[in-house]
């Protein structure tokens, strides 16, 4: 049973995106298990924390909904989606870690094995919504996007995978939604 809780844990992680560091594994080696070891004594070596991560997902992904509560509606978004691969094509088949939860994916970059992350920033930058998905979900799923746009109004714009017949129920809700339009 590991020493270190769960708070710790998100402490760390969060810090990490304030730190300057580009790399995590030389974030931890370097900066909490040498500075900041008398601020986290029972720090784990680092590849027993990558372990101990899945542990705080629940918490974490609650602590970054309520983030997205705070945003502004400011009445002009935009949507995208962001390819998450968690290993090769070729190892999907041998992939251990998301094998029940992953799934194979198209992007605009190709085909991938992962998930999806689906974005809503306001003009300032911050995130308003966010869902992440199998990679098999489809940046123009009805559910998904009924999900995402519920409380959205004003103007969104997208990529053209944001495509959906979806439109006039959206704008009847108030929500104008600008993509690009599809080659035939």
């Amino acid at each position: 049973m590991p020493k270190i809780s769960e708070s710790e844990i998100l402490t760390i992680l969060i810090f990490y995106h304030y730190s300057g560091y580009k790399c995590f594994e030389y974030y931890y080696k370097a900066l909490v298990l040498n500075d900041l070891k008398t601020y986290f004594p029972t720090a784990p070596s680092y590849n027993y924390f990558i372990e101990l991560i899945e542990r705080v997902a629940l918490p974490m992904a609650i602590l970054a909904k309520l983030t997205c509560q705070q945003a502004e509606k400011t009445g002009i978004y935009y949507i995208d989606a962001k390819a998450l691969p968690v290993c090769d094509m070729l190892r999907a088949k041998q992939h251990k870690v998301f094998a029940q939860t992953a799934s194979k994916g198209k992007s605009s970059m190709g085909w991938f094995f992962g998930f999806k992350l689906h974005l809503i920033v306001n003009h300032k930058g911050q995130i308003v919504d966010f869902a992440l998905t199998t990679g098999q979900v489809a940046d123009n799923s009805k559910d998904l996007l009924n999900k995402l746009l519920e409380k959205i109004s004003g103007t969104l714009f997208g990529d053209k995978g944001y495509l959906t017949t979806l439109w006039n129920n959206f704008f009847e809700k108030g929500l104008k939604i600008i993509t690009k339009v599809k080659r035939i």
